[in-house]
């Protein structure tokens, strides 16, 4: 298997996996408490630096194994981030139709935290399929 393919198989199990022991943190300090008065804000910069160097950390060791990227890697790459960062502008617009709503800043926070967990996991599935399936000629 290619090392960056291994990669996106590494992010394809530790943001789920952040995004997991966000949440189980969460609920276990609200301890029946609403969630939107619920301090998270430690939780979230935790748990995505927590998944941001894992990530970093097994790219780099992986990356020692790797050949220079070639055109396929750079085109697999580009299409990937693309399907990836798909998820973050709709987040993000999400996000912004909740502030505009005057909805709690917790519920702005998680919307684009989770844009953030589903556009790695979205972004690595598709590294994994063009690894995997070929780059098709769009």
């Amino acid at each position: 298997m290619e090392p960056r393919e291994m990669s996106a198989w590494v992010q394809l199990g530790v943001a789920p996996a952040a995004w997991a022991t966000y949440l189980v943190l969460l609920l276990a300090r609200a301890d029946g408490q609403p969630l939107a008065t619920t301090p998270y804000a430690d939780l979230v910069l935790w748990t995505l630096g927590g998944a941001g160097a894992a990530t970093l950390v097994t790219a780099a060791l992986l990356r020692r194994r790797q050949d220079p990227a070639d055109t396929r890697d750079r085109e697999i790459d580009g299409r990937a981030e693309a399907i990836g960062n798909a998820l973050v502008v709709i987040g993000a617009l999400a996000a912004l139709g909740l502030a505009l709503a005057d909805v709690p800043t917790f519920w702005i926070a998680n919307t684009l935290y989770l844009a953030f967990v589903l556009a790695a996991v979205l972004g690595a599935l598709a590294r994994i399929g063009l690894y995997r399936g070929g780059v098709p000629g769009w």
